[in-house]
């Protein structure tokens, strides 16, 4: 017998909340939801969605992002709006092939390839800061022009990168490295606690970064470095989990692998029964069972494949 040879099955947030009133008798075959349950339901949605989102073990949503240091600054806000610059995008690097003096408005580099108009473009500068602006025109596959102009002289041989977006404020971060940009190696670095950090007595204290602590707040969130960078020979990597989108519109996907969906549906009809009578009786404590089953059975198997290991906290602080 011949299989269907597909597997884009997915359902949309119209059809989620339809089977979740159907589950709870609330809906029938040929009804039509008004406006007002259909509303309540998807802010019921989006309300288990957030709280799913502190579940933090959601594979899916694991990304790696790349946060510039600048020497002297240890401390760097993650958001779509930050002065600091991080990106979960692919980071282009090259060099100066000539100098560049104070003021200039273009550079000439080994290779402009994956450079474009609008991406943001950091220079390293003589006077030990790295310099950002925004790519306005790629005339050449040696040649990139920029909006603002350079406030110091930059060397040939120095370092020049690029990328697309700044990243917005993520849910959580789990690990950071410090990347040489020259060797590209890679450097695991500890995680201190906020409290571990805030005991440092001496904050300022240049070096090479070993450690890192956070601080996370409703729009940003904040990486504390120790020690402060001394210079530009680094960049971090992080690995971060980001935000679980909204449901937005009537048919809008989930930002769900498809194994989620009878979880979804599920779990939406328990948290809508109170609201319309039906939290009782036989037929809800089965439908908790089912919902609780179908969303352990999805969790057991969105674990990372590894290696775990346990310590104890120094300070009682909890990790992630």
């Amino acid at each position: 017998m011949p299989t269907s040879n597909s597997t884009d099955f997915t359902i949309n947030a119209t059809e989620c909340i339809t089977l979740a009133f159907q589950e709870i008798n609330v809906l029938t075959e040929g009804d039509y939801l008004e406006q007002y349950d259909f509303d309540f339901a998807k802010k019921k949605l989006n309300m288990m969605l957030k709280a799913w989102q502190a579940q933090q073990n959601h594979l899916w949503v694991r990304q790696t992002a790349t946060m510039f240091v600048q020497p002297s600054q240890r401390i760097y806000k993650l958001s779509a709006t930050s002065p600091d610059h991080a990106t979960v995008n692919t980071v282009s690097q090259t060099a100066l092939t000539a100098s560049a003096i104070s003021g200039a408005t273009s550079i000439t580099v080994a290779s402009s390839l994956n450079f474009n108009v609008n991406d943001k473009i950091g220079i390293v500068l003589d006077n030990n800061t790295l310099f950002w602006t925004t790519v306005s025109l790629v005339p050449g596959a040696t040649a990139i022009q920029f909006v603002a102009p350079l406030t110091y002289a930059a060397t040939l041989g120095a370092n020049v990168f690029g990328y697309t977006t700044q990243m917005g404020n993520p849910f959580q971060v789990h690990a950071a490295a410090r990347h040489d940009v020259n060797s590209k190696n890679d450097i695991p670095m500890s995680l201190m606690s906020y409290r571990e950090y805030f005991d440092q007595p001496n904050k300022t204290a240049t070096g090479v970064p070993t450690m890192w602590a956070y601080d996370r707040q409703l729009d940003y969130f904040d990486i504390f470095l120790w020690s402060t960078p001394g210079d530009l020979t680094n960049v971090v990597k992080l690995i971060i989990s980001r935000k679980i989108e909204d449901v937005d519109t009537n048919s809008d996907n989930f930002d769900f692998p498809q194994e989620w969906a009878e979880a979804l549906v599920m779990n939406l009809a328990v948290r809508l029964a109170p609201s319309y009578g039906k939290a009782q009786g036989d037929n809800y404590q089965d439908l908790v069972r089912q919902a609780q089953i179908s969303e352990g059975l999805i969790l057991a198997n969105d674990n990372e494949l590894g290696s775990i290991y346990i310590k104890p906290s120094r300070d009682g602080f909890r990790r992630p």
